[in-house]
């Protein structure tokens, strides 16, 4: 933020100017850069005390408000929780499985999986299970809504309890409009992703979404679609895709992005539940 004259009284026109003179024009200026206020005042000439008056309202407007490490620990304990996708091995890679607060990308190309996976997640985990249809960006943007409608209140109606928030697949909603403005397409997709942290982390939520992989105009290696400005949004992100060699159900699950664990990683496992997948 731009200092300007009269955010306190100490802050006069005559000061902003010598303030700026020195180098000093934003508010990140003045509590970053001034080590030492004693300095400033010998050199700008403003008295010391007007400098301390400035500098604790510039602190009290701009800086968090100090918190104990021991209730944040306490708060992320009792929101923490960690859902097991139904396979070991993904759950290994995934450092336990999916993380509620958490944003997890699965991407493939089509029949590789994600949506295999998700559907045996909803059944073999969650016995409340409530599915959505929607056919566009603006119907997901209002379901979105309705969820965040309902979980502000004191006693959730439709979502009590709500743990898991899966949607699939991300991509084939967000392409029939991909034809029009660039910038504004990549406005929705940022929106978003705002949209669905917030859910993740204001309420305790693993959110799942699935997503294409696409090639470029040159031929290299695939790449989960949406782009640059999807791409910063996932927590993890797990590439899907059939093991060299490997056939019928058996898929490779590639750990390219994570906040707690080294990549790239992979893990075998199969889409049969019924055969699992033995490495020989």
């Amino acid at each position: 933020m731009t200092l300007q004259a009269g955010l306190c009284t100490a802050l006069t026109s005559s000061a902003l100017d010598k303030l700026r003179a020195h180098g000093v024009k934003t508010a990140t200026d003045f509590i970053v850069k001034v080590k030492d206020i004693e300095v400033l005042s010998q050199e700008t000439l403003i008295p010391y005390k007007d400098l301390c008056s400035i500098q604790r309202v510039l602190l009290a407007e701009h800086s968090a408000y100090p918190t104990l490490a021991s209730c944040l620990y306490e708060k992320a304990i009792a929101s923490l929780m960690i859902l097991s996708t139904g396979c070991q091995s993904l759950d290994d890679l995934l450092d336990g499985g999916l993380y509620t607060g958490e944003l997890t990308e699965l991407a493939g190309d089509s029949v590789s999986g994600k949506t295999k996976l998700s559907d045996d997640l909803i059944r073999s985990k969650l016995q409340k299970v409530k599915y959505t249809q929607v056919f566009d960006i603006y119907d997901l943007f209002s379901a979105l809504d309705a969820i965040m409608t309902d979980l502000n209140q004191q006693t959730p109606v439709k979502y009590p309890d709500l743990k898991l928030l899966i949607v699939d697949s991300l991509a084939s909603l967000i392409y029939p409009i991909m034809g029009g403005n660039i910038s504004f397409c990549q406005g929705l997709i940022c929106q978003l992703g705002l949209k669905l942290k917030q859910l993740a982390t204001h309420y305790s939520l693993a959110v799942l979404v699935t997503n294409y992989l696409t090639s470029s105009f040159n031929g290299g290696k695939k790449k989960p679609a949406l782009g640059k400005a999807w791409s910063h949004v996932p927590h993890m992100r797990v590439i899907l895709q059939k093991p060299v060699g490997g056939q019928g159900p058996s898929r490779e699950a590639v750990l390219v992005k994570s906040n707690r664990q080294q990549t790239p990683k992979s893990a075998l496992f199969s889409l049969d539940k019924d055969e699992p997948y033995e490495p020989g």
